[in-house]
């Protein structure tokens, strides 16, 4: 069906994507320092005025948890683009 084949190429497409990105980190060396993912895990949290929210957000955004570390792979993909097309 349309949905399907739509998706999947969708999906084939940020995949490859990801991939060349993923390889270029490899390539180019491009990483982060704890206090480039602080700086940015910060700028994320001053945007909640809720101090529940803050709480969970700095409990979500540790080494090793999933969010943290695809706000690194984000951030590493950030740097990549800024590289290649400045």
């Amino acid at each position: 069906t349309y949905k399907e084949n739509h998706i999947k190429e969708t999906a084939l497409k940020r995949l490859q994507g990801e991939l060349i990105l993923s390889k270029l980190s490899e390539i180019e060396k491009i990483d982060l320092t704890e206090k480039d993912m602080e700086a940015e895990i910060n700028k994320i949290i001053e945007k909640f005025g809720n101090q529940d929210v803050i709480k969970r957000l700095k409990e979500l955004y540790v080494p090793g948890n999933r969010y943290y570390e695809e706000l690194r792979q984000r951030m590493i993909y950030r740097k990549i683009i800024e590289k290649f097309f400045k």
